[in-house]
């Protein structure tokens, strides 16, 4: 069943639209659970805020930070509200970062769609 560009929007902006959408860093992938997150450091979920959608996409519109991080290999990233784990998604290449490091994903960088 196809599904109109109205709709993917629609359901987008309803769900990142309305409430907190945190972002999690995982060593691993993180499943259908939120598993292998990253702990440490000042390590802590960022809240993500995002614009309306268009084009079946909805992309952030400010720069998420994680600051004071422990020393590993981030893989994975992940997704939450209301407590609850949403999604999961490789990075496009890991990032290897030493104690007290920061990692920043930039305004338009992170971007959910549905198809």
């Amino acid at each position: 069943m196809a599904v109109s560009t109205y709709m993917k929007n629609a359901v987008l902006d309803a769900f990142f639209g309305v409430g907190a959408v945190m972002m999690s860093l995982h060593t691993a992938d993180p499943g259908t659970t939120g598993a292998n997150e990253v702990s440490g450091g000042s390590y802590a979920r960022q809240q993500v805020a995002y614009g309306s959608a268009s084009a079946g996409q909805i992309k952030n519109i400010a720069t998420a930070t994680f600051t004071n991080l422990p020393a590993g290999t981030i893989t994975h990233v992940g997704f939450w509200k209301n407590g609850q784990f949403c999604q999961g998604a490789a990075l496009t290449a890991s990032r290897t970062v030493l104690a007290g490091d920061g990692l920043y994903f930039s305004a338009d960088n992170i971007a959910h769609l549905v198809s």
